[in-house]
């Protein structure tokens, strides 16, 4: 099916695409086309941000559709994959002080 993207800053392409292809697959198309890195890419159907493990299918998104891209300054991209770094390399919360007590009795 054909579809066509189109950045708010104007530019737009279009792309053939299968119904079920991951979005994560059609933002590396978008990536080709338009020269927007994929980490900074939010694509929108209908005013829904697209997730990349879901398929164009389960957002209804048919031939013909038109969706929106959101590019996002690096800064904000940097910042994100910094925020999630640190809570992946954040130590586990302490335990509760009932479990360290019934490990005691």
């Amino acid at each position: 099916m054909q579809l066509t993207v189109k950045a708010l800053q104007g530019r737009e392409c279009s792309l053939q695409v299968s119904e079920d292809e991951p979005v994560s697959t059609l933002k590396h198309l978008v990536s080709e086309k338009l020269n927007v890195p994929v980490r900074q890419q939010r694509l929108l159907f209908k005013g829904k941000a697209l997730a990349d493990g879901k398929r164009l299918s389960d957002y209804s998104v048919g031939p013909n559709s038109k969706l929106n891209l959101v590019v996002k300054p690096l800064e904000k991209v940097l910042l994100e994959e910094s925020a999630a770094r640190r809570l992946a390399e954040a130590p586990p919360p302490p335990a509760p002080a009932w479990q360290l007590i019934s490990k005691v009795l």
